[in-house]
């Protein structure tokens, strides 16, 4: 499911966009065909659209934007972000103009600083290393000439509405206040920034009003966005279901569980196998309970030999073979999960054990996964596609797989992304 959509003028703008994106956990697609967009919409979190608009003529341009954002409509969630370049090259306004008729944003954050790399903008006016864009060598390009270095000139000509620039000084004061009452007068703003704290602070207040927005900037701004965005998750626990019995598995719960924000919920699996309603609640509250408070969960149907021996025994007076009983513990598992997911949709899973992860996976309606990285050998981190846990980052381990500290490890990860 998207989550971010970019719309970019040319190719290596648009991937220095994504890999912003990627540090923070993001799955990003670039594509260079309109036509290509829906095969990338359940399995990438971020799209990256390069429209190759920044040389063309302008009508042609808008033209180009207006197909493409009349399609952007249905993505309601995502962040809409309107890359552009960094020393204000390019058909920005035009292309702005054609995107805010369809989005109809309530707001407009446009700020093109892009600190790291010298380019900044104070007063309103736009710096290449110290120096006004139009006053640099890019006003010469034969291509593609910058033509202001103004960026509320820039702005205003193109759209025939006032902007209202924001300088340092507001936003090193109550940004949010400010803003907040200059909304109904001005729904387009530009905004200061010499260094990346600032583009921080933009991102962190436009964000708080909780309105429509539409995003635009080069890199810098898309990172300050991404960080805001990831300190404004909920933090959720990760959750692990330990299937195995393997002696291997049961060391790996074992050492996890030394961790203060980890805790193991043991299956009954008398209950489990008797009374499988009331031990699917019992489970699933203290799960939701611990995950809910940020912390870590093992639900695990083994911890010592003794608890797969009388899971065995338990089974025999069923009538059921030692494989009918694994695979009604399994079973179980995956009720327990889909429960669990309906209340509260954990940061992330790891599941060991063949039997349980397909358990899981399936009772989840999930249609398949995108394989990411291998965290160990044989140890792999996917995203699951479809689905009540569509999204969710995913690691997977045959019981017997792994070292002591496999299991702490997937959660660490898991936390990180």
């Amino acid at each position: 499911m998207l989550k971010v959509v970019i719309v970019a003028d040319d190719f290596t703008g648009s991937n220095d966009t994504g890999v912003q994106l990627t540090k923070y956990g993001y799955m990003s697609v670039t594509v260079t065909e309109i036509s290509e967009i829906e095969k990338y919409e359940e399995i990438a979190d971020a799209l990256i659209i390069d429209t190759e608009t920044r040389v063309l003529p302008p009508p042609k341009a808008y033209e180009i934007l207006k197909k493409i954002s009349s399609s952007l409509g249905k993505y309601k969630n995502a962040v809409i972000y309107k890359k552009i370049d960094s020393t204000l090259r390019g058909n920005i306004g035009i292309e702005l103009k054609a995107l805010r008729e369809s989005l109809k944003p309530e707001i407009t954050v446009f700020a093109p600083a892009f600190p790291k790399n010298g380019r900044s903008t104070r007063n309103g006016i736009h710096y290449l290393n110290g120096v006004p864009v139009d006053r640099t060598e890019l006003a010469k390009d034969p291509r593609n000439p910058v033509k202001t270095s103004e960026v509320k000139k820039l702005l205003e000509d193109c759209l025939s509405i006032p902007v209202r620039l924001k300088t340092l000084e507001e936003i090193n004061k109550n940004l949010v206040e400010s803003i907040s009452q200059d909304i109904g007068t001005w729904d387009v703003f530009a905004f200061d920034a010499v260094t990346e704290e600032d583009l921080v602070k933009t991102a962190k207040a436009i964000l708080s009003l909780e309105k429509k927005v539409l995003w635009v900037g080069s890199a810098g701004l898309a990172e300050a966005l991404m960080m805001c965005l990831e300190k404004k998750k909920s933090k959720k626990g990760i959750l692990t279901v330990a299937g195995s019995v393997s002696q291997v598995t049961r060391k790996q719960i074992l050492r996890a569980a030394e961790e203060d924000h980890v805790y193991v919920v043991k299956i009954d699996i008398n209950k489990a196998l008797l009374d499988p309603d009331s031990e699917i609640k019992r489970v699933c509250d203290h799960t939701v309970e611990f995950l809910s408070n940020s912390k870590d969960v093992i639900i695990a149907s083994a911890l010592d030999q003794k608890d797969v021996d009388d899971a065995v025994q338990i089974g025999k007076t069923l009538g059921f073979s030692t494989a009918d009983t694994s695979e009604a513990i399994a079973r179980f598992l995956g009720e327990v999960v889909h429960e669990i997911v309906k209340n509260r949709k954990p940061a992330g899973m790891f599941l060991t054990g063949g039997d349980t992860a397909i358990h899981v996976v399936k009772r989840l309606s999930a249609v398949g996964c995108r394989i990411n990285s291998e965290l160990e050998p044989g140890i792999p981190e996917l995203t699951l596609i479809g689905g009540t846990a569509d999204g969710v980052r995913v690691v997977t381990k045959a019981g017997a797989f792994g070292n002591d500290e496999s299991i702490l490890n997937a959660i660490k990860f898991l936390r990180n992304i």
